[in-house]
């Protein structure tokens, strides 16, 4: 329904109440970045990182965040980290939007045939 600030607060009223609910903190920070609040944005992305650091899903969040806000070259280091915990999706990284300045970059194809040197992942 694109309504993000209520979303937001929604989330917010969820994470008071289970401190540790991955979801709605993950879908806090998706909404608060919908809603321009980069900041809060990545102050949720950081807290799910900190409660699941083996989840390639945070990390990945805040290269899109980067990326966004004009700062390729640490997306491409927080994508590089992503791999590293198992984000193993070569369409998503060639097609997501918010990765368009990355894809530019000269470590892009490095960090591309990383991935495609990596085992293939069964449920994926």
């Amino acid at each position: 329904r694109a309504e993000f600030g209520k979303a937001y607060r929604f989330y917010r009223k969820t994470i008071r109440k289970s401190p540790s609910d991955f979801e709605a903190i993950m879908q806090a920070g998706n909404s608060a970045r919908r809603i321009n609040r980069d900041k809060k944005a990545e102050q949720m992305f950081r807290r799910a990182e900190r409660l699941r650091p083996d989840s390639w899903i945070p990390t990945y969040n805040l290269a899109c965040l980067e990326a966004s806000r004009d700062s390729p070259e640490k997306a491409l280091e927080l994508l590089r980290q992503s791999l590293g915990k198992g984000f193993a999706r070569e369409e998503i990284l060639e097609k997501d939007p918010d990765l368009t300045a990355v894809r530019q970059l000269a470590g892009y194809p490095a960090l591309l045939a990383e991935l495609r040197a990596l085992p293939p992942r069964h449920g994926e």
